[in-house]
């Protein structure tokens, strides 16, 4: 047996075909790494004084 209920009902909107141009832009950021890096440490050294 099959019903069928109103509140199943979905409304969509349309619009007519039209010939044209698609145009698409994206803007987005991120962080940019080498795949070769290195990190250099100064020695550690104690402040006796400052001036």
């Amino acid at each position: 047996m099959f019903s069928t209920k109103r509140s199943n009902i979905t409304t969509v909107k349309s619009a007519l075909v039209t010939r044209g141009e698609v145009r698409s832009y994206l803007s987005t950021t991120g962080v940019i790494k080498s795949k070769q890096s290195k990190e250099y440490y100064g020695a550690q050294l104690r402040i006796n004084k400052l001036m």
